[in-house]
C-alpha cells in the first residue's frame, strides 16, 4: 500500500487498484486518441517540476516554489486526479504564504524593491495573509509552521510537502510508462 501525506494532515491511502492518472477524464476530454500524446507531453513536463521542486526548496525560494507547484497543479488538472492536483494548489498557497511573510518581514527593514511590492501587493490582493483559502485542518497547521519560519527553528510541513510532492511525481512517472506501453 503506498501512502501519500496530502493535504498536510490527512492521509490517502492508495492501494494497487487506486491510479494517479485519471484516463476515465483524459478520453472524455480529449478522445482517446490524443492520450498518448498528452501523457508524452506530461512525461516530458516531470524532470523540470522534480528539479525546479528540489531547488527551490533548497534554496527556501518561496516564490518559485510556489510557481512550481502551480505548473504541476496545471499539469494534474489535464492529466491527474482530483486529489493531487488539489494538493499541489494547496502546496502553492502554502508556498505563497510564506513568501508573502517573509516579504512582510523585510518590510520590518528596508523598502520592497519593485518586484518585491509587485508580488507583495498581488498577495495581500489575493488575501494570502488572511486567507490562503486553505482548509481548516491545513491553516491550522500552516500557522503553526509559520510560526516555526518566524522563530527561526526547523519547518516541518514544507519538507513533508515537498517529498510527498517528489514522490508523487516520480510515481506518476511510472503510471505514465504503463498505461503508455498499452497504446
Amino acid at each position: 500500500m503506498i501512502v501519500y501525506k496530502f493535504h498536510i494532515i490527512k492521509k490517502v491511502n492508495m492501494n494497487t487498484n487506486d491510479k494517479l492518472i485519471d484516463l476515465t477524464y483524459l478520453e472524455q476530454s480529449f478522445g482517446s486518441d490524443l492520450i498518448p500524446e498528452m501523457l508524452n507531453l506530461y512525461k516530458e513536463q516531470v524532470p523540470e517540476f522534480t528539479e525546479d521542486i528540489q531547488k527551490s526548496f533548497e534554496k527556501s525560494d518561496w516564490l518559485a516554489l510556489s510557481k512550481v507547484a502551480h505548473k504541476a497543479k496545471g499539469s494534474w488538472v489535464i492529466v491527474g486526479t482530483k486529489k493531487y492536483a488539489d494538493m499541489f494548489r494547496n502546496f502553492q498557497l502554502i508556498c505563497e504564504t510564506f513568501h508573502f511573510h517573509k516579504l512582510n518581514i523585510i518590510t520590518q527593514d528596508r523598502d520592497l524593491n519593485e518586484d518585491e511590492q509587485k508580488v507583495f501587493d498581488e498577495l495581500k490582493e489575493r488575501r494570502i495573509d488572511v486567507d490562503a483559502e486553505l482548509d481548516v485542518d491545513t491553516t491550522k497547521l500552516l500557522l503553526e509552521e509559520l510560526d516555526r519560519f518566524k522563530n527561526g527553528e526547523k519547518l516541518q510541513i514544507v519538507p513533508e510537502y515537498t517529498e510527498t510532492s517528489l514522490r508523487i511525481l516520480k510515481d506518476s512517472l511510472l503510471e505514465v510508462d504503463e498505461i503508455l506501453s498499452e497504446f
